[in-house]
């Protein structure tokens, strides 16, 4: 049996979740803007492009990364594409819900901010393995 003040305070939680979750949705920049520019020189992956619904990227590491949307909004998808290293994403995109459990940065406007930047870039074709091998090929000689 629930009490007047449990259920009161599952209204008020219910009431404040949507418009804590909406702020989220808000967070990536104007395209073009300073910020936005500033941003795209100090993240630390190379913005390589998109292909087939498919997001590339190269790491610290150089390490070619190929993600699906479903990885770039999750959050631990998103602290192994930065190595474990978030403070960019700290700085750039902080969370805006008061929530303690989650984590240190709104994956939302960060997931949204990847996708539009490898958009810019344009379409990018990965090498294949055919394609990797002649290179190697080419180097040997």
């Amino acid at each position: 049996m629930t009490t007047k003040t449990s259920q009161a305070s599952i209204k008020k939680q219910d009431i404040h979740a949507p418009q804590e979750r909406e702020t989220d949705l808000l967070c990536a920049p104007v395209p073009g803007s300073a910020l936005d520019i500033e941003m795209k020189n100090t993240c630390p992956l190379k913005i390589v492009g998109c292909s087939r619904g498919i997001y590339y990227f190269v790491n610290r590491h150089d390490e070619l990364r190929r993600l699906k949307p479903s990885i770039l909004f999750h959050h631990i998808g998103l602290i192994a594409l930065f190595g474990g290293k978030t403070t960019w994403l700290q700085r750039y995109f902080p969370r805006t819900y008061r929530s303690h459990n989650g984590p240190s940065f709104n994956i939302m406007g960060a997931g949204a901010w990847l996708m539009y930047a490898c958009h810019g870039k344009g379409h990018f074709d990965p090498p294949n393995q055919k394609t990797l091998y002649s290179l190697t090929r080419k180097r040997r000689k």
